[in-house]
């Protein structure tokens, strides 16, 4: 969600420099937790800088994974920070199926929500993201 101080305050008062390594310090943190839960299962990954270009951000880099189970791809791709509704959105997405789940980061949690229909009933953790991963292997 896009923080009260970003919206009251004229572009020219927000640290934008700021506010882009903060995301990159958070998406850096998701994908070496992701890395860790998905090592520890024996799934190959593997990671890849990814140059995103949003308004006032500019244009910055951030990593990406590939996780590889099942004769499936699983990518984690961060989207963007600037985002209507949360303070940054990264995809987890099956290929070649292109099932996808949207983590939205509230400012203090990442909320996983579908690509159609609510939240998941579910906090984001580690038991959540195998779930989903098992359920985007084993989808047909």
């Amino acid at each position: 969600m896009t923080t009260i101080t970003e919206l009251l305050q004229p572009d020219d008062t927000v640290n934008w420099h700021e506010v882009v390594r903060e995301w990159q310090a958070l998406v850096a943190q998701l994908t070496s937790q992701v890395r860790a839960w998905s090592e520890a299962r024996g799934w190959r990954v593997d990671e890849k800088t990814l140059t995103l270009t949003e308004e006032q951000l500019g244009t910055y880099e951030v990593p990406m994974l590939i996780m590889e189970l099942a004769q499936r791809q699983v990518l984690l791709e961060p989207i963007a920070r600037r985002v209507i509704g949360a303070q940054g959105r990264v995809d987890l997405y099956s290929y070649p199926s292109m099932d996808r789940v949207m983590l939205l980061y509230d400012g203090e949690r990442w909320i996983l929500r579908p690509e159609l229909g609510p939240t998941w009933p579910l906090p984001w953790g580690e038991s959540t993201f195998v779930d989903l991963l098992e359920r985007f292997a084993t989808e047909t």
